[in-house]
């Protein structure tokens, strides 16, 4: 029985020891195990400099947005100014999202190919100083069209331009967007073969995540579901833009107060070493009031951001 006893403690010992050994562990841990993200504000870069949000904690990417080939524009003043490089060279990333609900015809054409070069040019900068970019390729891509043979032209440009924008700049990561709404209500969406193909083809999966004040329960329950899913492919997830947009009718406490709430819910310790567990890497907010204007939202998520503020810019495990 003594011999039995000893043996059986033996066995007890070695699980335990080797369950601490293989603990699963978030894909950026700090100090006391911490959960680490990179933060993200927008959505363009002068503009992203100058909110609070940024200027007063560790946000260490900064979001610009592409909605169609007239933005190219204005954004190739960035190739004759040191901006890109000076910022690669603090150590920020840059996250460029590509939104083409109202150019769904472009989206799909050699037009878009041409310009997805271009783009990887502009925010490669002139140098001396390279970093990480992040390229969310049509995000929000379930809006675009309601025929199903365009979807398959889609996923085609999608890994035309992933190639593309990778040939031109080897330091761009680059991922499909997806839409956080999809998650409305249910825990596991069933994702098309192209979108698989699609996702299993980027670097990292994006997802948006946007809702309404009154609608901050459902967004929690899409995030975390979104996240899970996303995740379970293997690949690091990024929320590419968060926001709580008010409606004409709303104050901006309201959104202040919502924003709040979900930072409660979703931004304490546990809920996000769970998120961090499943794949999540980086959140990048739109900005707003709702983020930005002094109260306690702005003091909660800015204690956050200091708490969990990754200084890795790069994609886990680089």
């Amino acid at each position: 029985m003594k011999r039995f006893f000893i043996l059986t403690l033996s066995i007890f010992f070695i699980l335990v020891f080797t369950a601490a050994c293989h603990k699963t562990t978030s894909w950026d841990s700090g100090d006391n195990g911490q959960p680490k993200i990179l933060w993200g504000i927008g959505d363009e870069i002068k503009s992203a400099e100058q909110t609070p949000i940024f200027q007063s904690s560790p946000v260490h990417m900064i979001t610009s947005w592409y909605n169609g080939p007239s933005d190219t524009t204005w954004m190739k003043n960035y190739i004759k100014s040191s901006t890109i490089s000076d910022l690669y060279g603090k150590g920020y990333a840059l996250e460029l999202v590509v939104w083409l609900a109202n150019e769904p015809a472009y989206a799909i054409s050699p037009d878009f190919q041409h310009d997805a070069a271009l783009l990887a040019r502009i925010f490669r900068g002139n140098g001396p100083n390279y970093g990480p970019l992040y390229v969310v390729l049509f995000t929000e891509f379930e809006t675009y069209s309601n025929d199903s043979t365009y979807f398959p032209k889609l996923k085609d440009a999608f890994l035309n331009a992933r190639d593309t924008i990778k040939a031109v700049y080897p330091k761009a990561e680059v991922a499909l967007g997806f839409g956080g709404y999809d998650w409305s209500g249910i825990k596991h969406v069933n994702l098309k073969n192209w979108e698989v193909e699609a996702l299993k083809a980027g670097d990292f999966v994006a997802v948006q995540e946007m809702h309404y004040p009154e609608d901050v329960d459902l967004m929690i329950s899409q995030v975390r579901n979104s996240v899970r899913q996303l995740g379970s492919y293997g690949k690091p997830v990024m929320i590419s833009h968060f926001r709580i947009t008010p409606k004409k009718r709303d104050t901006p406490q309201l959104p202040a107060n919502a924003f709040d709430y979900f930072v409660k819910k979703m931004f304490n310790w546990q809920s996000l070493d769970t998120l961090a567990r499943e794949g999540l890497f980086s959140v990048g907010f739109m900005n707003g009031h709702y983020i930005n204007d002094p109260g306690p939202a702005y003091f909660n998520i800015r204690n956050v951001i200091v708490r969990h503020a990754s200084r890795n810019p790069n994609l886990p495990g680089q």
